[in-house]
């Protein structure tokens, strides 16, 4: 019995599928991962070897000591957008806030295919990998806020990594769980995702890339798959 169950488990592909517009369900993908990670333990192999029951991979084995943002002059994702347009993140310079030296990240934010929003954050990793923000750079300027911890190291399953806004207030990020993204051109990738500003917006970070998909709303109207990365 155990042996047709091992035999159907390591045949199944390891890539999920979302429809446009549909809420993912990392809950049920944790228990799912749990379930299959503990019969692969007794199988002893199949797609999902090397990953843990959640939250790690092979692939995160492999980079160790990585980041799960890069931050480098020169460095930038495209991505193009419900395979209609496109959009670029890149890093377009480097500053001081205070002591600390940062990396303006400038994040295109499409509220239509031909409308965006420009947001530079200014971000450095510290020892442990974790990705902190420092400020923003706005209308050429330095605007400093209070340091935060935006992208971690090691995510917490459900912990808020809540983040000064640019102006005032605050933003909301929630990590729920680790997650395949969709079918990107370059292929399938194992990310943590953030949700931004009560889900509106999310970024799936993949270990040593950088954002492989992000979503913007609402109800992930805009599903942007990586196209090409550049790091340097």
């Amino acid at each position: 019995m155990l042996s047709n169950i091992c035999s159907i488990v390591k045949a199944a592909p390891r890539v999920r599928s979302r429809k446009k517009g549909a809420l993912r369900l990392p809950l049920v993908r944790a228990i799912a991962g749990f379930a299959i990670g503990a019969l692969l333990a007794a199988c002893g192999g199949g797609p999902y070897a090397g990953y843990a029951a959640y939250g790690g991979s092979a692939h995160a084995d492999a980079a160790a000591g990585k980041v799960y943002q890069p931050l480098a002059m020169g460095n930038l994702w495209k991505f193009t957008c419900n395979h209609l347009f496109p959009i670029t993140d890149r890093v377009v310079g480097t500053y001081h806030v205070k002591t600390h030296l940062v990396y303006a990240l400038s994040l295109q934010i499409p509220s239509s295919p031909t409308k965006s929003t420009y947001v530079i954050q200014l971000l450095a990793n510290d020892s442990k990998g974790n990705t902190w923000i420092y400020g923003y750079l706005i209308h050429g300027k330095v605007h400093a806020v209070t340091p935060t911890e935006i992208v971690a190291a090691k995510p917490v399953p459900y912990r808020y990594y809540d983040y000064p806004a640019p102006m005032h207030g605050t933003i909301t990020r929630q990590f729920l769980q680790f997650e395949d993204t969709n079918r990107t051109p370059l292929g399938v990738f194992w990310v943590a995702p953030y949700f931004d500003s009560d889900r509106t917006h999310n970024y799936g970070y993949s270990l040593g890339r950088g954002v492989m998909e992000e979503d913007h709303g609402p109800q992930y109207k805009y599903d942007c798959l990586i196209e090409k990365y550049v790091l340097h």
